[in-house]
């Protein structure tokens, strides 16, 4: 027979589940409490057992093999808690902390007896006691449900739960043979390898053999993603992992993942491949509001799902957003839920770095019991990325809003207004955060829980509700990495948990991954990203040379401007004047990158005013994705000669495929000089790292790498690359030029048209 392993959880998750999607039953604010009180009990229990002369076990971990055919289920759990008496008789015991009140449960949900009923199956004796206990966080307060089961029942009732999974323990298995086999037998998906792109793949195979970490750089548009991908692909194949997590924080990075799978199933790979979404992205709903009386979709979710995710994997390989979406409006499911689904069932699932990474958000039961790994594209912004996920911020106004509007939780509300009413005017860094402040916050988190459990809470509460959720989060998290900012400018009253370094946090997620690979072309310097993303000293890393001919790049370097933010505006004639020499070489569409929206702003209109006659376009903030959609192809559609008007680490400066005739980059990119950059700089030279590279010149720079790639895409491509700043000539910055920049021309005002024209003149 062939074996299935699953755990206890996992077989009830499906097999069991029925109902409606309720958002509100699974509050998780008080998740640290529930875990304290379940210990509590624990303890409890112990004391009480010793003096009664009773063994009492805890946290007890089961296993159990048994044929149901046509399989044989291999199960395991943990049992919260076994006592066995002194006469021998035995009670295992399931404890769920609640905040509900104990008198509203009048028996244990089904799941929760399924839960202790089989782990009596896995102890395997003539006759089991079996309890469910309900713990109340609020005082510790018992309600105690128990029954006994033979050995032949606790038989029986497993049976019946596991025919339930029969279904998609078939589906499984030959959703693994068809992938395992095609996968052996699937070649490079593409005529030949660049240069270096077969020593990347191998490079990649070694790191996930061996079960480590590679940090790998490689030029834009060499192929890093089949680079990675397929070497993944042959792993599975092999049987070295079981799934293939690709993260990246871009739409367009997924979408290139997406067609780097449809040219392998072109080839006869036959995989599931899920891309997941974030929920307010796939919602059907103008706002996602996740329970049955207000969404049709949610309700009897659970009753409906199990059949169409069974139809939509028996019939699909690569499921994009779009094929989700259409299966769950065909039942009426959640897009989002059923995404979910999906991806256990998947070799590979693509997704945003907060899927692996965000404590709010990420998959853990993806990683256990499975040999994962994670490909990690556009790794250059992932620690940043990192810093977001771990921080959290509040204003007096959240709460303000709240009380005007009378939704509720008045009193609890009321105390934390006061104690932002409190502050002094100014910005102050404390080293602790304020224990007072998350007393109050974890009061009012406790009383939403309780209006959630009797659904008397709005939307805008809600809203409160999750926002102190990722406050307090942090909390959790917080130590000598962290720093707490308060800011009072008159009536704008705010509290922020700034995470300085989320290296450690970044480590203890990949310890749970079997192999980790970041990828980008702007790992540069080395030793800088692979400590900022968890990395160790014995870490591996690769760099791949350009594939393109050198010659197709015309890299000029202008130290004769100086945009140091005292003469920004002063050097307005003089970057508009090297603007216009480098759109003047050749026909096609330029792009200018600016270190702000507002320097951004005063050139575009300085140089429209010098030059009106010309074509021109401007980034705005805030763009959405469609907006960003028909930029870009007015862009690419235009037969005119045109030049954009961009910012370094925007959305134009990553992750888009342009063809640009050139880019002019204007500035090194240093971030804002703030006081949060100011500490996070102290804290690494209290660490004894250079504090004003990690916290300014390293990020600055890495953008310029990423604007710098938007022209060379393909060994088709030729075009301008022109750094406009003094600061690009220092031997500091020209140690950090990638090896594709050597033969760089400086120019100045006189020699930068020649330098062009040459350029185009020699290039067929």
């Amino acid at each position: 027979m062939r074996v299935i392993k699953i755990s206890v959880g996992a077989l009830i998750e499906f097999a069991m589940r029925s109902g409606d999607i309720d958002a509100r039953r699974s509050l998780k604010t008080r998740a640290r409490e529930g875990t304290l009180a379940h210990q509590r009990l624990q303890r409890r229990r112990e004391k009480r057992s010793l003096l009664a002369g009773d063994e009492y076990l805890k946290e007890v971990a089961l296993s159990r093999t048994l044929d149901v055919p046509p399989f044989s289920f291999e199960v395991d759990g943990r049992a919260d808690g076994i006592t066995i008496k002194k006469d021998g008789g035995v009670i295992i015991e399931e404890i769920k902390s609640t905040v509900r009140p104990l008198d509203d449960i009048d028996k244990p949900s089904e799941r929760h007896w399924a839960q202790v009923k089989i782990y009596a199956y896995m102890l395997n004796k003539e006759r089991t006691g079996v309890r469910v206990t309900y713990i109340s966080v609020e005082n510790d307060e018992l309600r105690e449900f128990d029954e006994y089961i033979t050995r032949e029942e606790a038989k029986a009732f497993f049976v019946s739960v596991a025919e339930r999974y029969v279904a998609f323990a078939e589906l499984s298995v030959r959703l693994t043979r068809e992938s395992d086999e095609s996968a052996k037998q699937m070649s490079f998906p593409f005529e030949s390898y660049r240069d270096n792109q077969r020593n990347f793949a191998v490079a990649v195979y070694k790191t996930i053999a061996s079960g480590k970490k590679l940090f790998a750089q490689a030029p834009t548009g060499s192929g890093k993603t089949v680079s990675t991908v397929f070497p993944s692909i042959k792993a599975l194949g092999e049987g070295l992992i079981d799934k293939i997590v690709y993260v990246t924080a871009k739409t367009p990075a997924r979408s290139v993942a997406e067609r780097t799978l449809h040219a392998m199933s072109r080839k006869g790979l036959v995989i599931r491949s899920v891309t997941l979404t974030a929920k307010h992205k796939i919602c059907f709903l103008e706002r996602p509001a996740c329970y049955p009386e207000k969404c049709a979709r949610a309700n009897g979710h659970f009753d409906r799902v199990n059949a169409i995710l069974i139809d939509m994997l028996n019939h699909e390989t690569i499921m994009t957003r779009e094929i989700i979406v259409k299966y769950a409006a065909a039942r009426d499911v959640c897009p989002f839920e059923l995404s979910l689904d999906a991806a256990i069932f998947a070799d590979v699932i693509i997704c945003d770095y907060n899927h692996v990474y965000d404590p709010a958000a990420n998959l853990r039961r993806f990683f256990e019991k499975k040999r994962v790994v994670a490909l990690h594209d556009e790794a250059h912004g992932m620690a940043d990325r990192a810093r977001d996920m771990y921080s959290a911020k509040l204003t007096e106004a959240d709460f303000s809003e709240v009380i005007k509007q009378g939704v509720g939780a008045k009193k609890s509300i009321v105390k934390i207004k006061r104690w932002f009413d409190s502050m002094e005017e100014g910005v102050f860094f404390n080293k602790e955060p304020p224990s007072e402040f998350s007393r109050l916050l974890t009061d009012f988190s406790a009383k939403i829980d309780r209006m959630a459990i009797q659904g008397a809470v709005s939307d805008l509460l809600l809203d409160l509700y999750f926002k102190v959720l990722d406050f307090t989060r942090a909390f959790s998290f917080y130590d000598e990495r962290f720093i707490f900012r308060l800011e009072r400018s008159g009536h704008e009253i705010s509290v922020k948990i700034i995470c300085l370094d989320p290296s450690v946090l970044l480590a203890e997620t990949q310890k749970k991954i079997s192999a980790s690979i970041f990828f980008s072309a702007t790992l540069t310097p080395a030793k800088y990203f692979m400590r900022s993303l968890g990395g160790d000293s014995d870490d591996l890393y690769f760099r791949a040379s350009s594939p393109f001919p050198r010659d197709n790049l015309c890299l000029l370097v202008d130290g004769t401007v100086s945009t140091f933010y005292k003469n920004r505006r002063s050097s307005l004639p003089e970057v508009v004047d090297r603007l216009y020499k480098m759109i003047s070489g050749a026909a096609g569409v330029y792009m200018a990158f600016f270190p702000s929206y507002e320097y951004m702003r005063q050139a575009s209109e300085a140089f429209s005013s010098t030059y009106p006659e010309l074509n021109t376009a401007v980034q705005t903030p805030d763009m959405t994705e469609s907006e960003r959609e028909v930029f870009l192809r007015n862009l690419t559609q235009s037969a005119e000669s045109s030049l954009v008007f961009a910012v370094l680490g925007g959305i134009f400066a990553e992750g888009v495929d342009l063809r640009l005739k050139g880019a002019a980059i204007v500035s090194v990119g240093l971030p804002l000089i703030t006081p949060e950059r100011s500490v996070m700089s102290e804290y690494y030279e209290a660490a004894e790292l250079d504090g004003f590279k990690y916290a300014y010149v390293y990020p600055g720079f890495n953008k310029i790498l990423q604007a710098a790639g938007r022209v060379i895409r393909s060994e088709n491509d030729k075009g301008v690359v022109l750094l406009i700043d003094s600061r690009f000539l220092r031997r500091d910055y020209v140690e950090m030029f990638p090896p594709e920049w050597n033969g760089f021309k400086r120019v100045s005002a006189q020699s930068i048209s020649g330098a062009i024209s040459a350029f185009w003149r020699n290039s067929p």
